[in-house]
């Protein structure tokens, strides 16, 4: 059965990537899917949406293994990623790449 992994909201701030899980990196395994309302974005908006995971062992280099990026207002605001089997040391990111400072409702989904 599926269950909420972590949630929050991030409020970005200038271009900073934020790491959006409380643990980096974050050990526990599974199928995790990032979930993130974009509902404030506007005309001129750019957010990208990032995972990172080790892809040897544990004591390996977090690697980007997806990636998104979302430009202007969203006709269908709720943005997620496909489901990730997730082992080794992974994290979730979002980054406001252009626009004025936003908070995004988030939520990762462990399957």
């Amino acid at each position: 059965m599926a269950s909420s992994h972590e949630a929050g909201s991030q409020t970005t701030s200038g271009t900073t990537e934020h790491t959006l899980n409380t643990t980096d990196p974050d050990l526990t395994d599974g199928a995790f899917q990032l979930w993130v309302d974009l509902a404030t974005m506007v005309d001129d908006d750019v957010v990208t949406l990032r995972i990172y995971e080790k892809v040897e062992n544990a004591s390996g280099t977090q690697r980007l293994v997806w990636s998104a990026t979302f430009k202007h207002t969203q006709a269908y605001p709720a943005a997620l990623s496909p489901p990730l089997i997730l082992l080794f040391g992974w994290k979730m990111t979002l980054q406001k790449e252009a626009g004025s400072n936003t908070a995004f409702p988030w939520n990762i989904r462990l399957a």
